[in-house]
């Protein structure tokens, strides 16, 4: 009776084992459960990164923040588990070659009793206490298991929460970076409506400039001809009677000189057409860069279409490149000499003008044939 409650003994150790084992795997599958779960999170976090960042980021300081107080969260959370599973399988493993000392000593003695042929009986007390103290440890284990679980639930449930409010306080930096960016794009517009009535003005007053400046000449030119011709005899003042001054003659035709004219500048890149200059014959860009390496102009080209002409192609000279904040303007033959004292300037020699008329488009293309800014302009 006696060996078969022992073998009864060994079989519920046995069970023991195996629901170890159980345990074991149950406390494995968590682990994979909780890092399958951290890779969603790293995923999604991923994802919303990729969903990319306004122009003016006024939430990175509290994005920072926020990645820091969840990795700190997560580093606690592998370091409180990672201690928690040490202990464990530092414990079964010692409860393990504890009770395999046992089963060896028992089989040793065993042993050395069958050998000398003496029947021993074993102290049935003994074994009932062994078994109930093995049934204590295991609902131990067991209730130790249940507040791990209840704990990395806490956990998980603290972690949801702050992806809640992380998603809440992203949505309030879009929708903070949307009114941003609504304002600026209207504020944009005004300053482009400010620019293009200050370039028409501009160019209404260097026009009206001009007019005066010719009708002043033609005055002064009648009154030194009436002097001239008060000192002269008659037959040279009836000589001269069909002569007549010569109007200087000016860039903008007679038909456009009175109209408006629309200015209309797009750009990809800190390069971009600052205007064109019909008064000087010259095409101004800028770097609108305020620091960093110079731009190269290598293989850049200017391309030009005024009404139907033949397009003109302007290319940069290959050792050319533009400062940070640097304005540069590119001159033709027509170009006056006053324009060519100016400093930061390129001279088209093989260029006679850049041409006027009721619409005139100017490109800037680099040197993968890309558009790099536009600027139109429109008489109307």
């Amino acid at each position: 009776d006696l060996l078969k409650e022992l073998e009864g003994l060994k079989n519920e150790l046995d069970n023991q084992q195996l629901e170890r084992i159980v345990i074991e795997n149950e406390l494995q599958t968590l682990r994979e459960h909780a890092a399958f779960q951290d890779a969603i999170h790293q995923a999604q976090r991923n994802e919303l990164v990729s969903l990319g960042t306004p122009v003016l980021d006024v939430s990175g300081f509290y994005r920072a923040e926020l990645a820091r107080a969840i990795s700190d969260i997560r580093q606690d959370f592998e370091v409180l588990s990672q201690s928690q599973v040490n202990e464990l399988e530092e414990y079964y493993r010692f409860k393990t070659e504890q009770v395999r000392a046992e089963l060896e000593a028992e089989s040793e003695r065993k042993r050395l009793l069958a050998s000398e042929g003496v029947i021993e009986s074993m102290d049935k007390t003994h074994l009932t206490s062994s078994l109930r103290d093995n049934q204590d440890m295991f609902s131990a284990l067991q209730a130790e298991n249940q507040e791990l679980q209840s704990q990395l639930d806490a956990i998980f449930e603290d972690l949801e929460h702050i992806r809640r409010e992380r998603a809440r306080e992203i949505e309030g930096y879009d929708l903070e970076s949307a009114q941003i960016r609504a304002l600026i794009d209207g504020k944009q517009e005004a300053i482009d409506g400010l620019l293009e009535n200050n370039v028409s003005l501009r160019f209404e007053l260097s026009t009206y400039g001009r007019l005066l400046h010719v009708e002043e000449q033609h005055l002064n030119r009648m009154e030194q001809q009436s002097q001239n011709l008060s000192l002269t005899s008659p037959s040279l003042l009836a000589s001269s009677g069909s002569y007549q001054s010569q109007p200087t003659v000016e860039r903008v035709p007679s038909d456009l000189a009175t109209k408006k004219m629309t200015v209309q500048k797009t750009a990809r890149g800190p390069i971009s057409f600052d205007s064109v200059d019909l008064e000087l014959d010259c095409v101004i860009l800028v770097n609108e860069k305020y620091s960093g390496d110079k731009q190269s102009f290598e293989k850049w080209i200017i391309r030009r279409q005024v009404d139907q002409q033949p397009e003109v192609v302007y290319q940069f000279p290959s050792t050319f490149s533009l400062r940070p904040r640097q304005t540069i303007r590119i001159l033709t033959k027509s170009s006056p000499n006053t324009a060519r004292s100016i400093s930061d300037t390129l001279v088209a020699d093989k260029i006679e003008t850049w041409g006027i008329g009721k619409k005139m488009v100017t490109r800037l293309i680099d040197n993968n044939n890309e558009e790099k800014a536009i600027i139109t302009q429109i008489f109307q």
